[in-house]
């Protein structure tokens, strides 16, 4: 009694790796996803979330604001 075992196909399914592109697209889009789920973490609705954008660009307005007042700041240098 003779078995053909080349018509029973193994339970497991075949694992066909994906291609590097492939690899590098989706660790990306995970990787915009984790950054776009912490920055959204604590807040419940879209209204909170503008918010607190807008004080980051207001907060961001601030210090570009500061830095170019400090280049003419009141501490001068003096030699005498």
């Amino acid at each position: 009694m003779g078995f053909c075992l080349s018509c029973c196909k193994s339970s497991e399914p075949e694992y066909i790796s994906p291609s590097e592109d492939e690899r590098r697209q989706k660790m990306t889009e995970a990787a915009e996803r984790r950054l776009h789920e912490q920055e959204r973490r604590g807040l419940k609705t879209d209204a909170s979330v503008q918010r607190v954008e807008r004080a980051k660009e207001r907060s961001m307005v601030a210090d570009e604001a500061r830095e170019h007042s400090n280049a003419d700041g009141p501490l001068r240098w003096q030699v005498t």
